[in-house]
């Protein structure tokens, strides 16, 4: 079904003496070995394989399924093969409807499926003496250590909204608290060594908050990257808080990669904007930037930063939730030649001018926007060509190894 690499990587998964890995050919097969499975022995992970010629509604009405009437708390991968998307669309659109309908986790990559069976043996270890009180009903996650719990909620419920998750888990398992969001105080209040965060530290010793967005795009097709938010907030622009001791650029280079897994080059700046209020003021910056590598893949696989991400088109924007309009009111704004300005204006205190921006030679010349100079002047450049690399071509032939005759793959303990 696998080649050595992934065959290898799965089965020292099983070979633990309390798994078991079952195949099915069809959805219909799938649905008919779950329901003869015993209590005893829960499903701890399912991983539906689609083709590029499997229907995404038969998928849908199979996770409903499993979900709403066979009341699975197993983590439910989806592998969409990279031959459904030949032109690289339409994935946010199917990702967001599999995830609605009860997805853990939808995947283009298939280094992220079998990255994630290593993560996944962390929920089903026997060490520690928590337990996700969401899980539990199905024999998962019942002996968690500290970190482990703190990660487990992100990685099983990143769906959850924080009003849902915090009626279904009132009482934190660590500290037995009842936060007001228990996602954000699991993730804040119990850090690796159970203290509090650097970033809730911070928090409580400034006044003045530092945020950057970041519209990246890619060079090869003109598309750009969103980022699926956790707990049903939509699709919004990768990017968070500036750290203390950090830069903006550093800032906007960090939160990228934890978001979407895209490495990427800050290559200069749309806006700059200060709100004040009573108690606090708010400082955001617009950043410009591209990925480093056209061909490197977004991250698939849900954690405290976000579900996954995606490259998208203008068009699919009208048919997936947004967290907010500033995908839509800056990737049009980008795709109509606005003016990108220096990154050099943004610069630490005392710093001596750049001499270009003296001269007016300063400006951006990015691959889908326009050139702005230190004097004003602005001139559109042209995207680059949609031609696919070859490494692209290997990392597709790479995740296609699967067989088209298996499609599933059921975990299962033999707890």
């Amino acid at each position: 079904m696998f080649d050595d690499t992934d065959y290898n990587m799965f089965n020292m998964f099983l070979n633990d003496g309390q798994h078991t890995v079952e195949t099915a050919k069809t959805l219909a097969e799938l649905s008919q070995q779950l329901g003869r499975k015993r209590d005893d022995r829960p499903v701890v992970m399912l991983l539906i394989h689609c083709s590029a010629n499997t229907v995404l509604e038969d998928v849908q009405m199979c996770l409903s399924e499993i979900r709403d009437t066979k009341h699975s708390a197993a983590f439910i991968v989806v592998y969409m093969e990279g031959t459904r998307y030949k032109d690289n669309s339409r994935f946010s659109i199917e990702a967001s409807k599999l995830m609605q309908s009860g997805a853990s986790m939808v995947s283009e990559n298939m280094q992220d499926v079998l990255g994630i069976v290593a993560v996944m043996r962390r929920s089903m270890m026997r060490n520690g003496r928590y337990s996700c009180s969401l899980c539990r009903h199905g024999g998962l996650a019942t002996h968690l250590n500290r970190q482990d719990m703190r990660d487990h909620i992100f990685l099983f419920h990143p769906s959850e909204d924080a009003d849902s998750l915090t009626h279904k888990m009132p009482k934190c398992p660590i500290c037995k608290q009842n936060p007001h969001k228990m996602g954000s105080h699991l993730y804040r209040e119990h850090g690796p060594d159970g203290s509090l965060t650097n970033e809730l530290v911070e928090d409580k010793q400034s006044f003045v908050y530092p945020f950057c967005l970041v519209v990246v795009r890619r060079k090869k097709d003109g598309k750009f990257l969103l980022v699926n938010e956790i707990g049903k907030m939509g699709w919004w622009l990768p990017g968070g808080k500036v750290l203390l001791g950090e830069s903006i650029q550093t800032a906007a280079i960090r939160e990228t990669k934890q978001e979407t897994g895209i490495d990427i080059e800050v290559k200069g700046m749309l806006r700059m904007e200060y709100s004040p209020h009573t108690k606090f003021s708010r400082m955001r910056l617009i950043l410009y930037a591209e990925p480093i590598n056209d061909d490197q893949l977004p991250k698939s696989i849900p954690d405290f930063e976000s579900i996954g991400a995606a490259y998208v088109t203008l068009s699919e924007l009208n048919h997936i939730h947004l967290r907010g309009k500033e995908p839509k009111l800056w990737f049009n704004y980008v795709n109509r030649g606005g003016a990108i300005f220096p990154i050099d204006m943004l610069t630490v205190e005392n710093s001596k001018p750049s001499s270009d921006l003296y001269s007016g030679k300063s400006g951006i010349k990015s691959s889908a926007g326009t050139v702005s100079s230190g004097s004003g002047s602005s001139t559109n450049v042209s995207s680059g060509g949609s031609s696919s690399s070859s490494s692209n071509k290997q990392q597709r032939k790479s995740t296609n190894n699967i067989t088209q005759e298996v499609n599933q793959m059921v975990i299962t303990s033999n707890q």
